[in-house]
């Protein structure tokens, strides 16, 4: 494999994903991780008027405002 097709490899999984570079809440500027905090919750499930709990996932937060900006993505 060339070092360009490795370059470019796994380039097509991140299409449909846009850069996150504000917090649409504060407008606090976002440049990696150590602007975000994080939190872990459970999943939940909603079914028939009951809820579930199942797993755990985190959710990425605005280190400034604490705006939910996303859920962590799980490894594939």
């Amino acid at each position: 494999m060339s070092s360009e097709e490795h370059e470019h490899e796994g380039e097509h999984e991140h299409e449909d994903e846009e850069a996150l570079t504000e917090c649409p809440e504060c407008g606090a500027e976002i440049t990696g991780e150590e602007s975000l905090e994080s939190k872990t919750v459970p999943e939940l499930r909603v079914d028939s008027g009951s809820v579930y709990a199942k797993g755990k996932n985190d959710l990425w937060l605005c280190k400034g405002c604490r705006a939910t900006l996303g859920v962590k993505l799980r490894e594939r």
